[in-house]
């Protein structure tokens, strides 16, 4: 194994055996070493006036949870016997157990949708907080594989989009998107979604009167992201790279793109010494996707509105 390791959560839930099953396909492809994570309550609470004392089910909840961390093993043995696999059983809270040492690991999968306190992540939920792990965190839906059968979307979606926008919170999303392409061998849509107050009204359309400053816009966002893919262009000329610009709300224009798409990858502007939750519009897209959305942290504190940070850039 040469990649770095590849977290997986895992709480027995349909979604986290979809997403078990994305990471052994994406831990064959890296060449990487899986690393199961299963969160148990922390074992001893303190309880007023009686200080720390011994949950009664603590020893059941980590039989159970030992349990499914040996299932999840026995699964990935099954489907790629020659993989690196260890299992961690966490004493501690779920965003904890997968943001330890995250900036070491390759990237965290869970399932977005999956058993409360892990893999559970509806939009406004205190799990979108998953997106503080250093590492990209991929969710994976539960419904886009019935019955929990293994994820073969690359099979019919030879493609992965990535949300572009005018600003450096994108750069670490394209870094993610140009190599998992190349390591794939398939094709990569850089999408550029862009509104602009001037003339955007309710219906979302641009009025006939505007048509020339609209295409002045758009020639004007095209050329933004011609800058900001040429650096990969250059660096991975051997990826087939569809450019797409449109006037469009972002969350809709990233979500549509995704129906035919094997992987969703958008950015998310952070800062490290916070503790980030994901905006609306992003939890719009996790809510709206049709395929796994990787979301790619950037290492410094976003300055602008959460529309930029995932492909879009509202003109002023």
């Amino acid at each position: 194994m040469t990649g770095r390791p590849i977290v997986v959560g895992c709480d027995g839930s349909v979604g986290s055996q979809a997403a078990l099953r994305w990471a052994v396909d994406e831990a064959a492809v890296r060449r990487s070493k899986l690393l199961l994570v299963h969160a148990s309550p922390t074992l001893q609470q303190f309880v007023r006036p009686f200080g720390a004392h011994r949950p009664r089910e603590a020893d059941a909840l980590r039989e159970a949870g030992q349990s499914i961390l040996d299932d999840a093993t026995a699964v990935v043995a099954a489907l790629s016997p020659d993989l690196h696999v260890e299992a961690q059983l966490a004493s501690t809270t779920v965003n904890m157990a997968l943001s330890c040492h995250s900036a070491a690991h390759e990237m965290v999968v869970v399932g977005s949708r999956g058993q409360p306190g892990f893999t559970d992540l509806p939009p406004g939920s205190g799990g979108v907080r998953l997106a503080g792990v250093a590492c990209p965190v991929v969710l994976v839906q539960a419904d886009e594989h019935p019955g929990g059968m293994a994820p073969r979307r690359r099979q019919r979606r030879e493609q992965i989009v990535v949300g572009v926008d005018s600003l450096e919170t994108s750069l670490e999303a394209l870094s993610f998107a140009f190599e998992e392409a190349s390591l794939r061998g398939v094709g990569l849509t850089a999408l550029h979604a862009w509104q602009s107050p001037y003339f955007d009204g309710a219906t979302g359309r641009i009025p006939q009167a505007y048509s020339l400053v609209a295409d002045e816009f758009q020639a004007s966002e095209s050329r933004v992201l011609g800058e900001r893919i040429q650096s990969w262009t250059a660096r991975l000329p051997s990826v087939a790279l569809v450019r797409r610009v449109v006037h469009a709300d972002p969350a809709s224009a990233l979500a549509h793109g995704s129906r035919e798409a094997a992987l969703l990858v958008i950015g998310f502007g952070g800062d490290e010494s916070a503790s980030p939750v994901l905006g609306p519009v992003t939890r719009t897209i996790i809510g709206q996707a049709k395929c796994p959305v990787a979301i790619v942290r950037h290492s410094r504190r976003a300055t602008t509105s959460d529309n930029s940070t995932i492909g879009a850039y509202v003109r002023s």
